[in-house]
């Protein structure tokens, strides 16, 4: 009889002191479709307005391609340029006016890509044998 008392009282204690489920998931925000598509859209009404034929990526919040579309009459190049503007704006969560910028006060890194940028990093710190 003892036993199943202090079997039921293991059980109880567990019990209280398990957390919610809830408490260990992470809440996110992330662009719907529909806000991607409206991103999207005014992105290239406004600079279609102005003159420019261009290129719209949005991505979401993994640098995941949400919405590509080409303008009308744009060259086939904006695709890939704007696709790795947007790129290089998400992954250093920053405007992409302003890393142009940074790319004038330090003029080495135009010679790279973002992704050549990581990938560079990775082979420096390899050879110097830091992690």
């Amino acid at each position: 009889m003892r036993s199943i008392w202090d079997c039921l009282g293991v059980i109880g204690l567990a019990a209280a002191l398990a957390t919610p489920a809830g408490a260990q998931l992470l809440t996110q925000k992330s662009l719907s479709a529909g806000m991607a598509m409206t991103i999207a859209e005014t992105a290239l009404e406004t600079c279609t307005k102005q003159g420019y034929r261009v290129s719209v990526h949005v991505l979401g919040r993994d640098a995941e391609v949400l919405v590509a579309v080409r303008g009308d009459n744009a060259p086939p190049h904006t695709m890939e340029n704007s696709q790795r503007k947007a790129y290089t704006a998400r992954t250093f969560r920053i405007p992409s006016g302003e890393f142009a910028q940074r790319v004038k006060d330090i003029p080495p890194l135009e010679l790279y890509t973002s992704r050549e940028l990581s990938r560079r990093k990775v082979r420096c710190r390899s050879r110097s044998g830091t992690r």
